[in-house]
């Protein structure tokens, strides 16, 4: 379940008649900057929409007077529609909204003193990334009603009929957040935004995220497959990996997903051994580690079979296992870290970061899906000595990702020394680079700093 749910009210309360002018306008882009064209913004309570051109550009403008002085509801009501909650107030009073989870832990609490008369919406649907049943208390006053809120993973609700509850329980108070209206932006292939707006003249730019991402469709599944060596079947050839749980593996949490990758001539059984690159011990049980094998121990990617490889076993694992799909990582040492420059040139709608160790782009750089061609953030090392793989290499990988990324020249000192951090990128897609003395090696420091990046998204 979520820990963080993020809510916005958008009161409706009363309003003079007064001259309003509309100018809205901004660009709707994915989050590799690029124009989304054909993308619908409506502006929810005006009743008008706008249709983006081939340069992502949106312009939803109108001259009218608003009359919303009416607006005062007639009666005091409290509701719960696929996941819309609304409280109606017919006079100032005290506004409380609680949001349990199905144990009676508080997630999410929310209060106004002294709320004026008005209609103010809560969309749990919108802002709650939870896939377990929730338990919502609302309150005007002393007149308080509990819902229980239920997603599903197609995408509709299940709310059990409102019952009257007493449950109480105290936490951390958040001030409500009031706005003048709401842009939706739907397009295809990318996940509907909502996003609230504080004025009607205003730029308001808009990032989508592709379809797809959120928690898996494995979540709540108990019929999931075991950790354990498993081989599956990849356009007629058998291909091995090894699956490990944690110990206490709950088909309801979104762990996070790590591809470890292994070295020329090694195995997954060396990753495996090496504690898949030391960050199993680290995660105390918070994300589920692959070590796929290669062919001929290798990850030469020969007309992209070891991407396709990575692609069957995503799509068996989100059918299967619960994972946070905002958060796929991949490391590797040497051929382990080609395979994962691979994946950012293949699969950077997919991943969130990986961490390349002496490795550099040769298992090919297939960049003919563009809808998952964008940033990446990355974590990289190599040694100044390395003669396998000649720092060069290393540096064209991370010019490629410098790139993508749109980061400028210009580093910052990070730990561990020597490592720094590139400035200027765009948000959300950090690139650290760590240039040590040594060969063609794994830092000692690598895994600690690795599990520190990857944890931060």
């Amino acid at each position: 379940m979520c820990q963080h749910i993020a809510i916005f009210l958008i009161m409706l309360g009363a309003f003079t008649g007064n001259a309003q002018t509309i100018n809205l306008r901004g660009k709707v882009s994915n989050k590799a900057g690029n124009p989304i064209s054909n993308a619908i913004v409506a502006l929810l309570r005006q009743g008008l929409k706008d249709t983006t051109g081939a340069d992502g550009a949106y312009s939803i403008t109108k001259n009218s007077v608003a009359v919303l002085s009416n607006l005062v509801p007639q009666r005091e009501t409290i509701s719960l529609d696929k996941g819309l909650l609304e409280l109606s107030l017919t006079h100032p009073s005290p506004v409380k909204i609680e949001i349990f989870n199905v144990k009676g832990v508080l997630l999410k609490k929310e209060i106004l003193q002294d709320a004026s008369a008005g209609v103010y919406r809560l969309n749990i649907a919108e802002n709650s990334h939870a896939t377990n049943l929730l338990v919502i208390r609302a309150s005007i006053g002393r007149n308080a009603i509990t819902f229980h809120y239920l997603p599903v993973q197609n995408g509709t609700y299940a709310m059990n009929p409102a019952v009257e509850s007493s449950m109480s329980v105290s936490g951390k108070l958040a001030k409500l957040a009031a706005a003048v209206d709401s842009l939706k932006t739907t397009a295809d292939g990318y996940t509907t935004k909502v996003v609230t707006i504080s004025s009607y003249d205003q730029v308001a730019d808009i990032t989508l995220d592709s379809a797809g991402k959120g928690v898996s469709a494995g979540c709540g599944k108990t019929n999931h497959p075991a950790s354990g060596k498993t081989t599956i079947n990849v356009g007629g050839t058998s291909r091995q990996y090894m699956l490990k749980l944690p110990n206490n593996y709950n088909p309801n949490t979104p762990y996070k997903l790590i591809f470890c990758w292994h070295w020329l001539n090694g195995s997954y059984d060396d990753v495996i051994n090496n504690g898949y690159y030391g960050l199993d011990k680290l995660s105390n049980g918070t994300a589920i580690f692959v070590a796929p094998n290669g062919i001929s121990n290798g990850w030469a990617n020969t007309n992209g079979r070891d991407i396709n490889f990575l692609k069957a076993m995503l799509a068996y694992f989100d059918s299967t296992l619960c994972f946070d799909k905002k958060r796929i990582f991949s490391t590797g040492w040497s051929y382990g870290g080609m395979m994962s420059f691979a994946i950012a040139c293949a699969q950077a709608g997919v991943f969130r970061a990986i961490a390349p160790m002496s490795g550099a782009i040769w298992s090919g750089c297939d960049e003919s899906d563009k809808a998952n061609v964008g940033p990446i953030a990355m974590w990289q090392s190599h040694g100044n000595n390395d003669g396998t793989v000649p720092l060069s290499a290393g540096k064209d990988g991370l010019n490629f990702i410098l790139k993508r990324n749109g980061c400028g020249n210009q580093t910052k000192p990070v730990d561990p020394s020597p490592c720094v951090e590139y400035q200027g990128c765009k948000e959300g897609y950090p690139v650290i680079f760590c240039q040590f003395n040594g060969g063609h090696e794994q830092p000692s420091f690598a895994t600690n700093a690795i599990w520190k990046f990857f944890s931060q998204f």
